[in-house]
């Protein structure tokens, strides 16, 4: 008899960009198989996707769909109480899991693991090109498939398994805020007592968006999510949104540590890396910007409420 991992994977999907049928066709092909699979979907108006649901042949899918848009917390949060399965997997739309996935998923299910929080690895299904590889290697960079296994703040919603006691004790993902769903998650688990935990070898790769003008702008915006995050929790990078003028110090201590840990353990990264020196300094440049902006911002707010 086939064994059935207690596993539910979530998937919050918006609209349709292209890679759902890919990701369940892989998840259709993973061993061990998987207990159910909730796509938590979303658009206005209503997409063509509808009319044919994505399915994968032996699959067992569910398929939920809202005509107003959820934030990935409040979809995130619709799909886990849809399943049943012991173990939550989440999945975004646009990565797609390695063949032995489901495998490294089947070695952490015990009970000693029910007070972590995984976070796997993100690798790449496609790169693209040169701009969507050099935001890959900023983005993802503390989740990249090379580095060792650790205990970690927090890291990308985008591939992430935590037990379902665990995920009901934090109360699920917050469901007001748009970004950062995932560090505040996190965040939350690791005041419960929880830890989280980087797991590399649970490994998924992601379809990198493409063209200079997506990827800087997609940069700037998660600097500046990033520092908004950092005005509601205290994180480690914090000093830098309570004095601003630090901000811009990020640039070279991100682009250090990115380096150092090229060179310590990615070894078949190493060129590519060189190759896309360039690009990584422009879109960390964008990254700094949109979080030094934000912590501007953010000083002058709290300046015009003690004021009035």
């Amino acid at each position: 008899m086939i064994e059935v991992l207690d596993v539910a994977v979530i998937i919050p999907s918006y609209r349709d960009r292209g890679h759902l049928q890919a990701l369940l066709v892989a998840l259709g092909q993973q061993n061990p198989p998987l207990r159910e699979v909730v796509v938590s979907h979303s658009s206005h108006p209503t997409p063509e996707l509808l009319s044919e649901p994505p399915m994968s042949p032996g699959l067992p899918l569910v398929f939920l769909h809202s005509d107003q848009r959820l934030f990935s917390g409040v979809a995130r949060n619709r799909g886990a109480r849809r399943s049943t399965a012991s173990w939550l997997a989440f999945l975004d739309d646009d990565v797609v899991p390695a063949r032995g996935w489901a495998g490294e998923l089947a070695s952490m299910l015990n009970p000693g693991n029910a007070n972590r929080c995984f976070v796997g690895s993100l690798g790449c299904s496609s790169s693209g090109g040169y701009w969507g590889m050099s935001l890959w290697f900023v983005e993802f960079g503390s989740v990249h498939p090379y580095l060792p296994s650790r205990s970690v703040e927090a890291g990308a919603s985008a591939n992430m398994l935590v037990h379902r006691e665990l995920f009901d004790r934090v109360g699920g993902f917050p469901e007001a805020i748009e970004r950062s769903v995932d560090v505040t998650f996190m965040r939350e688990c690791s005041l419960r007592g929880a830890e989280v935990w980087v797991e590399p070898g649970l490994r998924a790769d992601h379809h990198n968006p493409r063209g200079a003008a997506k990827c800087l702008g997609q940069a700037y915006r998660i600097g500046r999510s990033s520092a908004r995050v950092r005005q509601r929790l205290p994180l480690r990078g914090g000093l830098a949104v309570r004095f601003p003028f630090l901000a811009p110090l990020l640039l070279p201590v991100r682009m250090l540590q990115l380096t150092y840990r090229v060179l310590r353990w990615g070894r078949g990264f190493r060129w590519t890396f060189v190759w896309h020196l360039a690009g990584i300094a422009l879109i960390l440049l964008s990254w700094t910007w949109g979080f030094t902006r934000q912590a501007f911002a953010g000083i002058s707010a709290t300046s015009m409420t003690v004021d009035s």
